[in-house]
């Protein structure tokens, strides 16, 4: 199947699809190992490991499955475990709440991108002092006033009830755990605080790398070791 071309609509079918063959097989928290190697055996949907890992990450950016501590996005990787979202209470259950859902996907790749322009440029509307360098967090009051510049949305209430949509679903988060939208209170997605973990991926590759190829690797590290002093 092509990933790329794969309808949101269809996404949150395979969810449910997935949800009910795998609650026969798979405990109520899986691996993303095992979601994959599942995937790979069972479903025809992937062809191939690498598939499976976008096919996961597809179905945590639309809200299908979630790492349990909301910390990382999705790994092919036995370490880390997911749940399916479905009985969660912020679960975009309607069409109304996916298409929210799509819509804040959207604006938050918009958005983030101008963020790393204006860091770029070293503007001051963006607090880089709170959260990561690279997903900071934001004042409710510039992300209303993006909103206004650079969306269809008719009016700022408009905008504002938008928001409000996208904080009980959980897609918009606020440092004071607040559900009313205030311009004044600062602001991150939930996506973009996500971790990919790549470390860890570096980590478990070492650990499987052949003896000789390891024995090379701590050699050459020597090496440079030793040159340098």
């Amino acid at each position: 199947m092509s990933l790329e071309n794969l309808h949101v609509k269809n996404i949150y079918v395979i969810g449910e699809t997935l949800k009910s063959k795998i609650g026969q097989e798979l405990d109520s928290q899986f691996s993303g190992q095992k979601l994959v190697s599942w995937l790979l055996d069972n479903d025809g949907q992937v062809s191939t490991r690498e598939e499976g890992v976008k096919l996961g990450k597809h179905l945590v950016e639309y809200r299908v499955i979630q790492h349990i501590d909301e910390k990382y996005h999705f790994l092919d990787d036995p370490t880390r475990i997911y749940s399916f979202c479905s009985d969660n209470h912020d679960y975009p259950r309607t069409v109304s709440q996916r298409q929210i859902w799509v819509q804040g996907l959207s604006i938050m790749r918009q958005f983030t991108q101008d963020i790393a322009g204006a860091k770029k440029r070293r503007t001051s509307w963006i607090n880089f002092n709170k959260g990561s360098q690279s997903n900071p967090n934001f004042k409710g009051k510039h992300l209303l006033e993006w909103l206004e510049n650079n969306t269809d949305f008719e009016s700022r209430e408009d905008c504002r009830r938008f928001l409000k949509s996208l904080l009980k679903l959980n897609f918009l988060r606020c440092n004071q755990n607040d559900l009313r939208f205030d311009p004044s209170s600062e602001y991150w997605f939930y996506l973009t605080r996500l971790k990919e973990d790549l470390s860890k991926t570096r980590k478990i590759s070492k650990t499987l790398m052949p003896e000789g190829r390891k024995q090379s690797v701590q050699e050459k590290t020597l090496t440079r070791k030793q040159s340098i002093i």
